[in-house]
């Protein structure tokens, strides 16, 4: 969390992730303002399997 400032932090606006919880769950603590975005892989994998 050292690596990037608050307002650095701050200004992401958007990241793409896998469906993995703690991914999103750390995302949202080190970037409080973003917009998660689910991959299209993933997407399409869970649409196949169910």
């Amino acid at each position: 969390m050292n690596r990037y400032t608050n307002r650095e932090r701050a200004a992401v606006k958007s990241v793409v992730v896998d469906l993995n919880a703690q991914y999103i769950k750390f995302i949202k603590a080190l970037f409080p303002n973003t917009r998660i975005i689910i991959d299209r892989f993933h997407i399409v994998q869970l649409f196949l399997t169910a």
